[in-house]
C-alpha cells in the first residue's frame, strides 16, 4: 500500500496514522519472527514472503470466505521486508499467497474478538499445492501473464 494512503475501505487507525506520519512500511531488510498478541504466528524469510502456517478448518473465515492477518502483525511483517504472505494450511496442504499490498489494497477489516485484523478474500489469494505447477508458472510458461 502506498504511503499516506488508507487500506481497504472503512479501515481506521494505525494503518492510517503510521502512513500519515510519513513512516515507511519498511526500515531494513532483516527476516525475523512476527508476533500478533504475544504469540509468534510467522517468519519473514530472506526472500521477503511472510510464511505462516494455519488449520484452515479453525483459522480460515467463513463469513466472507478469507483469510485474516492481525493488522500489527502485517505492519510488523513489512517492517521486516515482507513483500509477500504465504498461508500454509496445514490440514489441506494447500498454500495461498498475495502480495502485502494487494492486501492492504482488496481486504477489509475486522474485529471479531481477535483484535484489529485485515481480511482478504480467497478469491485474492493464489492457491496451489506444493509439487504442483502454480497457474503463474503455467501462464509464463506460455508467455501469458507475468511473475
Amino acid at each position: 500500500m502506498p504511503k499516506n494512503t488508507k487500506a481497504g475501505a472503512g479501515n481506521t487507525g494505525q494503518v492510517q496514522i503510521l502512513r500519515a506520519a510519513g513512516k515507511p512500511s519498511r526500515t531494513h531488510s532483516t527476516t525475523g519472527q512476527v508476533c500478533a498478541q504475544g504469540k509468534a504466528v510467522g517468519r519473514v524469510g530472506r526472500d521477503a514472503i511472510f510464511r505462516k502456517s494455519v488449520r484452515g478448518s479453525r483459522h480460515a473465515l467463513r463469513k466472507p470466505p478469507a483469510w485474516a492477518l492481525d493488522i500489527d502483525s502485517l505492519l510488523e511483517a513489512e517492517r521486516l521486508g515482507a513483500t509477500m504472505v504465504e498461508i500454509r494450511d496445514c490440514e489441506s496442504g494447500l498454500r495461498y499467497r498475495a502480495s502485502v499490498e494487494r492486501i492492504w489494497r482488496h481486504g477489509i477489516t475486522i474485529d471479531r474478538g481477535h483484535g484489529r485484523q485485515v481480511a482478504l478474500p480467497l478469491s485474492r489469494w493464489t492457491v496451489w499445492r506444493p509439487g504442483e505447477p502454480r497457474a503463474e508458472q503455467q501462464l509464463h510458461l506460455f508467455g501469458e501473464g507475468a511473475l
